[in-house]
């Protein structure tokens, strides 16, 4: 029969495990509702303690950036998104974010030009062979010109654009959309063999914005 000190050991361990999970849960979940409110100095420091508490998944690392980045904290919002691809952030992921429309107020400062070399240079040197480099330039810069009218809509208007610009974002998807359309009557489906990761992942996002065109869409997902 156990005696009661091990037994009361094992109560207090498992209070103070409860409780401390409880308070990881309860700051998780306001940093989480001020980064959705746009919240950004609460939600980073409420991030920046979850992380010294160890609490340092990539899906809150990239918050955390993504937080500092709006409040201009550029050298801290870097910082987490190394630490983020030091924790397996994906090389698709890491390519969207460097056109990633969050990190806008930033992208004139010298952390993230020098994050944004690093990170094209990585990137390029993992699609060294890759069977159609000019396709994936080609997708890379579609996908440039769909967030840098998506960074305006959401960044400059806070997503209620004027009917001009929204009429000019809608061609930029029209456009894109048609030249997937040939692209893949070219090459097939652009996967991460054929254009790198990042080079497929521009592809699904231009497909991802062609509502107006269900049939592209459809045989994109037929085709991955």
């Amino acid at each position: 029969m156990m005696s009661s000190k091990p037994i009361s050991l094992i109560l207090l361990f498992l209070f103070f495990f409860t409780h401390i999970s409880s308070q990881v849960t309860h700051t998780l979940q306001t940093a989480d509702s001020l980064y959705h409110t746009q919240s950004y100095p609460a939600s980073a420091t409420a991030y920046a303690a979850l992380i010294n508490n160890g609490q340092s998944d990539v899906g809150i690392l990239y918050k955390a950036a993504v937080a500092n980045a709006q409040i201009q904290q550029a050298k801290q919002a870097v910082n987490y998104l190394e630490q983020a691809i030091a924790k397996g952030y994906d090389d698709a992921y890491l390519s969207e974010t460097r056109f990633d429309f969050n990190f806008y107020p930033i992208q004139h400062t010298s952390p993230w030009k020098k994050f944004y070399s690093k990170a094209t240079s990585y990137l390029d040197e993992q699609a060294a062979s890759i069977k159609h480099p000019r396709y994936r330039a080609e997708l890379l810069d579609l996908w440039r010109t769909d967030q840098l009218y998506r960074r305006m809509i959401f960044g400059r208007f806070g997503g209620r654009p004027s009917n001009e610009l929204a009429a000019a974002t809608e061609a930029v998807d029209r456009f894109n959309a048609k030249r997937m359309e040939q692209i893949i009557e070219e090459i097939g489906w652009p996967d991460a063999a054929k254009v790198g990761r990042d080079g497929a992942h521009a592809a699904w996002y231009i497909v991802q914005h062609a509502v107006f065109n269900p049939i592209l869409m459809r045989k994109s997902l037929e085709l991955m």
